[in-house]
């Protein structure tokens, strides 16, 4: 495609000179081949045109970015003010804004994206509907799955995907909407048929910086909804029910008098949430295989979202009955002790309470949990998480969790300092394939063992290299098992 053409779709391009033949995007020098058109679209800690010379090196034919061409540069050329927006718009019209042929359910919140994405999932593939699914747990185009680098991908990955979606004549896609995306620009340009608002609780502050900002930024995505879009809002959260929605029709819920969907008969049996849906005059009686009181309001964001698309109540209730296990979220492994393993990915100081609430309600003995921080993020939020485990926890075993270029000992000791004295057992060890494997011989009949913060995920991050590690593998591989034999299917 010729550049001249490229970037005349993108209105955040301005002055343009040179011409050239564009055989692929980057926004990545190190992604640049000959023929190239690259973004410069800078990032934290470095200037837009830090790898200008890089993209060149290796071929780049043009150039996007937020200033004119250095002298002697002899590539096409475009000057954007705001190159991360640019680089959406132009990765629309690359693979021919296949976003167009789609319906796109969008879901963000600070805890339970996850979870409500998978919900949603499951109810729409029960009504029919080929659906795809991006998200932390990874990118499901039908049948098909690939690892997720980001949650939400950045603008070249994901309108790939979306293109291959509508190729394989898929019909929805839900996506898990990160307030670092929204930021960034990488959703910019697509439409949302739905969207739902979990929660907002302290989180990527370091980023951020206060919470009217994290706010503000996951608000975006209600300014992208059609026009009459069901738009679902957590009532009884303080932040969200701030939410405006533009041009969506905004629906409440939670257990607040005057939410448009709320609970009633919430019953808990040892894996199941039973409960009766209430929205006006409508009731629905349904069972999911969720244990936590948090996912009363997972449930009641899907029923919402799901019934403004048209989806029925019965198709509701039976995707609902059969879900499939979710990765990595309160994922019970079946490894035949006399005690509960759970794998869950909270890594909030909400989240840990939520998580922990659940487990002290599932079994008669103790509750122990394996959890760290991750580096060069949020740091406020450490002695939080140690204050939040000790309330509940009987046992805890501080490890790493991404420390990046952080000292893990240091880590652990400011989630250590949180912790009120003698409310809990409390033990550090930074090894966490290690601490995990502690916390299991620990374990006695009765007990629950959660390893928090990970998930699914398969890499810890250090400073200067990467390890493979799954959470999930560590806790069968102390039991001797493997994941078909312990009938996990992620």
């Amino acid at each position: 495609m010729l550049f001249s053409k490229l970037v005349a779709a993108a209105d955040a391009v301005g002055e343009t000179q040179g011409e050239a033949e564009i055989t692929s995007l980057a926004y990545d020098s190190r992604r640049v081949a000959p023929g190239s058109l690259f973004v410069a679209t800078g990032g934290v800690g470095h200037d837009a045109l830090a790898y200008l010379s890089d993209a060149l090196e290796r071929g780049a034919a043009a150039v996007v970015a937020p200033a004119s061409p250095p002298p002697g540069v002899e590539a096409a050329w475009a000057v954007s003010n705001h190159p991360r927006l640019a680089l959406a718009q132009l990765a629309r019209a690359w693979w021919g804004y296949p976003d167009n042929g789609l319906r796109l359910i969008g879901v963000t919140g600070t805890n339970g994206k996850t979870t409500c994405a998978h919900l949603i999932t499951a109810v729409l593939r029960a009504a029919g509907r080929r659906t795809a699914q991006l998200g932390t747990t990874g990118y499901y185009l039908g049948d098909d799955w690939e690892e997720a680098v980001w949650t939400t991908p950045e603008p070249l990955k994901l309108c790939e995907l979306l293109h291959r979606a509508a190729t394989a004549e898929l019909q929805d896609v839900v996506m898990e909407v990160t307030s670092h995306a929204l930021d960034q620009e990488r959703v910019a340009g697509l439409e949302f048929a739905a969207a739902g608002f979990t929660n907002l609780t302290p989180e990527h502050l370091d980023y951020h910086r206060r919470m009217e900002g994290y706010f503000a930024t996951k608000g975006r995505l209600f300014r992208q909804l059609k026009k009459g879009a069901p738009a679902l809002i957590n009532a009884d959260d303080d932040w969200v029910r701030r939410t405006t929605v533009p041009e969506g029709r905004r629906l409440t819920y939670g257990c607040a008098t005057d939410a448009d969907l709320r609970p009633e008969n919430v019953r808990f049996t040892k894996r199941r949430l039973e409960l009766t849906v209430v929205q006006g005059e409508r009731r629905l009686e349904l069972s999911a295989p969720l244990v936590g009181e948090y996912d009363v309001y997972n449930v009641l964001l899907c029923v919402g979202i799901c019934r403004g698309l048209g989806v029925s109540d019965e198709d509701i209730a039976r995707g609902l009955a059969e879900l499939p296990q979710i990765p990595g979220r309160f994922h019970f492994l079946e490894v035949g002790a006399p005690f509960e393993v759970v794998v869950d990915y909270a890594h909030t100081p909400d989240g840990l309470t939520k998580a922990l609430t659940a487990a002290r309600r599932l079994v008669p003995g103790r509750v122990i949990i394996v959890f760290g921080s991750a580096g060069e993020r949020d740091a406020a939020k450490r002695p939080e998480m140690g204050r939040a485990v000790g309330a509940i926890a009987d046992l805890v075993v501080l490890t790493t969790e991404d420390p990046r270029r952080e000292d893990p000992a240091q880590i652990a000791a400011q989630i250590a300092a949180g912790v009120p004295v003698g409310s809990c057992e409390l033990r550090t060890e930074l090894d966490r394939r290690r601490a995990v494997h502690l916390a299991l011989e620990a374990a006695r009949p009765g007990d629950i063992v959660i390893v928090a913060g990970k998930g699914d995920e398969n890499l810890l991050k250090f400073a200067d290299h990467t390890e493979h590690s799954n959470d999930i593998d560590i806790c069968l591989e102390f039991f001797g098992l493997n994941r078909e034999q312990a009938g996990v299917t992620s």
